[in-house]
């Protein structure tokens, strides 16, 4: 079972932390909990849907934690992991760009937040959002159309400044 979704888990905790290290141990904690839990499946979603919210709720969990620590720690800012490319200008436009979506992302308000990590990064179609999440499926494709505006509004400012610079 851990070989067959730890992959998919890891991308949906790396989509909601940011961080490979943070990400890397929700996805280890969420096995854990299935463990413990494995008696309160009742089939009623796919096993991978079950697994995927509780992974989700540890995420979230741990993005307040995360939220709290950093309202402390005012010089905190999140690492980019570097991104292969085959310039060293165009690593750092990139990376530039990562920051600039992963901050808009962040910013949104968590129900747009968390659909459109899981629709986006994570590739789950809308029934397995709407599963995942225990909301219904117009809900769904309202909050990831109402997120994709939202953080379309958020980035345009950066990119106009981007296309005007010199």
């Amino acid at each position: 079972m851990v070989e067959e979704y730890r992959e998919r888990l890891f991308r949906v905790a790396l989509g909601f932390l940011g961080k490979g290290v943070e990400a890397e141990e929700v996805a280890q904690v969420t096995f854990v909990q299935v463990f413990r839990h494995l008696g309160q499946f009742r089939g009623e979603s796919s096993f991978y849907t079950w697994i995927c919210r509780i992974c989700v709720n540890l995420c979230l969990r741990r993005r307040e934690q995360l939220n709290q620590v950093q309202e402390h720690e005012s010089s905190a800012v999140a690492e980019v992991e570097p991104i292969d490319t085959r310039t060293p200008e165009d690593e750092l436009v990139q990376q530039e760009q990562v920051t600039q979506l992963r901050a808009a992302l962040r910013a949104l308000p968590k129900e747009y937040r968390t659909v459109l990590v899981l629709r986006e990064m994570n590739s789950l179609s809308y029934e397995e959002i709407a599963e995942v999440l225990g909301l219904p499926m117009g809900t769904v494709k309202s909050r990831v159309h109402r997120g994709r505006m939202l953080l379309k509004d958020r980035l345009r400012g950066y990119f106009q400044g981007v296309r005007n610079a010199p």
